[in-house]
């Protein structure tokens, strides 16, 4: 099927954004694992045993994990988005989980501010 209207990009129309937003989310998080955690791995392995940085590692993955249930549960919202009155607000909250997780993360990274 082909669109006519300007909404259309090479991507295909807009009206099938549900289609690959999946993909998407999927993608961004394995690149956002793939990246960090191999440095942390290496790091933490480098460092003392009784470092502060173990906590910081910790708490790394944590924040990567909350991401992904992030992520997953607004994808959900996202693609059975029925009731926008109700779910704008949800979709708010719900961006607080890993907002507030990566700013702990950083406090523990840099504790003097």
């Amino acid at each position: 099927r082909t669109c006519t209207n300007l909404s259309c990009t090479h991507f295909g129309c807009w009206s099938r954004w549900r289609g690959w937003l999946s993909a998407l989310l999927v993608i961004l998080f394995c690149i956002v694992v793939l990246i960090w955690v191999p440095i942390l791995t290496y790091q933490a392995v480098t460092y003392q045993p009784l470092s502060p940085f173990k906590a910081w590692y910790y708490a790394m993955y944590c924040v990567i994990g909350a991401l992904g249930i992030t992520l997953v549960t607004l994808r959900q919202h996202w693609v059975n988005y029925t009731k926008p009155d109700l779910q704008r607000y949800i979709i708010r909250v719900t961006f607080f989980v890993p907002t507030y997780g990566f700013y702990s993360w950083l406090a523990l990274h840099n504790p003097k501010g």
